[in-house]
């Protein structure tokens, strides 16, 4: 039985759709010559809570129209987003209205250095290749100083059946610094593949290392590790754009600021950039399991990173 949850005030943000301001930056993204519901205005409102994991939730909705990534349709309602008798959260993607309903949630107390742990249950290696469930921290108020504050774990296939399903990034992820476009040193794919219903994934943050890992089953065993990536203060800085032309500042590993949170959404990719996610190719609704989340911050962890950066 889905769980019963208080609205709260709507909180109006604006959501700009530029590469910078979406997570996954990295992604390839071709200008397409004409949105897909150009009169639609693009927005993000956070009109509910959750209670997930002894922490209080703000989950997204687009308020009819669309947000990024994607960009998307999201919703925040019950039938979308709910936690379960057994303290699990579901997110969807679902088909209402003639519009695919896609699903985040966000962290309502900020978050820093530190460690963030995701539990899942589900073959989320084998999610439909549109799908991608992402697993970040995230800063509308530090694209410039700090690529957003973004560091992800991606599971998805972008679109391609044979391509790999496990991610790690580092932002900024791309940017004017290699003929490319590209930045490699910051990025991480893997093919993964679980050995049972359960999956962890965890994401160490400090000012002079960042690592990604996934493991099989619930808990970090170091036996059990599927995949690592360390990305440290010996990688050179880099620098980003976006789709107005304005460049960051070289970024190293980038700070978090008292407005990061962590989050975790459930989306649809745009590979026919027409500027709406595409359907799953099997024309199904998509769930979800996050059956647990941890975050520990640095002080607490004992790692000497230090406090939320100001």
């Amino acid at each position: 039985m889905k769980s019963n949850q208080h609205s709260r005030h709507a909180l109006l943000l604006t959501a700009l759709l530029s590469a910078p301001n979406s997570p996954l930056a990295y992604a390839e993204q071709a200008p397409a010559t004409q949105p897909a519901e150009p009169e639609i205005a693009h927005v993000e409102t956070l009109p509910r809570t959750i209670e997930f994991a002894q922490l209080t939730w703000d989950v997204k909705d687009s308020a009819g129209g669309l947000a990024g990534p994607g960009p998307n349709h999201f919703s925040a309602d019950d039938e979308s987003v709910w936690v379960d008798d057994q303290g699990r959260l579901h997110l969807t993607i679902s088909k209402r209205d003639g519009k695919w309903l896609c699903t985040e949630v966000v962290t309502q107390a900020p978050n820093g250095y530190g460690e963030y742990e995701f539990r899942l249950v589900g073959e989320v290696d084998n999610l439909d290749p549109n799908v991608i469930l992402g697993l970040f921290t995230w800063d509308n108020n530090t694209w410039k100083t700090d690529a957003n504050s973004e560091i992800d774990i991606e599971l998805t296939r972008w679109s391609d059946p044979d391509a790999k399903n496990l991610h790690y990034a580092v932002h900024p992820g791309w940017g004017p610094d290699t003929v490319s476009g590209r930045h490699p040193e910051r990025v991480k794919q893997i093919d993964m593949a679980l050995e049972g219903e359960e999956s962890t994934h965890a994401i160490h943050w400090s000012p002079t290392l960042v690592t990604c890992a996934s493991y099989q089953g619930a808990g970090q065993d170091s036996d059990k590790l599927i995949a690592r990536f360390d990305f440290d203060n010996t990688n050179p800085p880099r620098i980003t754009n976006n789709a107005q032309g304005e460049t960051t500042g070289p970024i190293l590993i980038p700070k978090p600021s008292p407005t990061t949170h962590a989050r975790i959404n459930l989306w649809l990719n745009d590979a026919d950039r027409d500027k709406l996610g595409d359907p799953p190719t099997d024309g199904q609704p998509i769930e979800v399991i996050i059956s647990g989340f941890r975050y520990t911050p640095a002080s607490e962890a004992g790692d000497g990173s230090g406090e939320r950066g100001e």
